[in-house]
């Protein structure tokens, strides 16, 4: 792995607030609403900025909010930064957005099997409505998993997995079996991306609980509308975000006791492969 030095997090997150800066320009632009959430909010009320050991950025956007963005940003972003996703590039990781900053590397051993790695980023993840039965819900979250993973199958020969036990072994082998497979029988990249975005959009306006759909566990991040709004105005390091109405209710009930770090050796951040700038030498 690749030494995590003070030097280099802080570059990582100076780029990753210069991404932060561009998205929050678009959004005030353009009037579209978004809020900080995950390990960034927890980060926020702690230390009034990036967790510690981390450097990365993740917000969230209802799913109208999300589609505008996507629609503007593709002329609305600066020079200096890209997007990523499996809606715009071939072979993508993630069926959620990405706002990076050109000039960067940013490989970790999450990513690598990839073929698209994209520099410092930061996530735009759409909350979506999801079912109130958690029966429905169950079958709804079986339907795009099944569509996820073989989205992962289809582009990855060689998915990240640790350890060397005989079940991971086998598991490998058969995944890439089943990639060959997919290659000549399967459905295609679009097609799954088609199938997963339209399925995402199911429960739209029928339901006020909504959650990221691109997660293992879904049902854990879970909010309703009524604790979202209205957003409070938080400092994120020196930018002006937004939080969650009932932000403290929210990652109580998603992280427990937030305020008290996890121990030493549970603090670390990404495991880095590479990182680079165009300005070093």
């Amino acid at each position: 792995m690749l030494e995590y030095t003070k030097e280099r997090q802080q570059k990582i997150r100076e780029a990753s607030k210069d991404v932060l800066r561009e998205f929050i320009r678009i959004c005030e632009k353009h009037d579209l609403t978004y809020f900080v959430s995950f390990g960034t909010a927890i980060g926020i009320v702690r230390h009034g900025g990036f967790v510690p050991w981390d450097d990365d950025i993740d917000v969230v956007m209802l799913r109208k909010d999300y589609d505008k963005f996507v629609e503007i940003a593709k002329d609305e972003i600066g020079e200096k930064f890209g997007l990523y996703g499996a809606a715009l590039q071939d072979g993508a990781q993630g069926f959620f957005l990405r706002l990076y900053k050109k000039g960067t590397t940013f490989t970790t051993k999450y990513n690598k099997k990839w073929k698209y790695h994209p520099g410092i980023w930061m996530d735009i993840i759409p909350y979506d409505c999801v079912p109130d039965d958690l029966k429905e819900r169950k079958a709804y979250y079986k339907k795009l998993r099944r569509i996820s993973q073989m989205y992962i199958i289809r582009n990855v020969k060689y998915p990240y997995m640790s350890g060397n036990s005989i079940t991971t072994i086998l598991t490998r082998v058969a995944c890439i079996v089943a990639y060959y497979v997919m290659k000549v029988f399967g459905p295609s990249t679009q097609k799954l991306i088609k199938q997963y975005t339209e399925l995402q959009v199911k429960y739209e306006g029928k339901t006020k609980n909504r959650t990221m759909l691109d997660y293992y566990t879904p049902d854990k991040w879970i909010i309703n509308d009524d604790e979202i709004f209205p957003l409070q105005d938080a400092m994120f390091e020196d930018i002006k975000v937004k939080l969650p109405a009932k932000n403290h209710e929210i990652l109580t009930r998603c992280y427990g006791d937030y305020m008290t770090p996890p121990p030493v050796e549970k603090q670390v951040g990404h495991e880095l492969l590479d990182v680079g700038f165009d300005d070093e030498d």
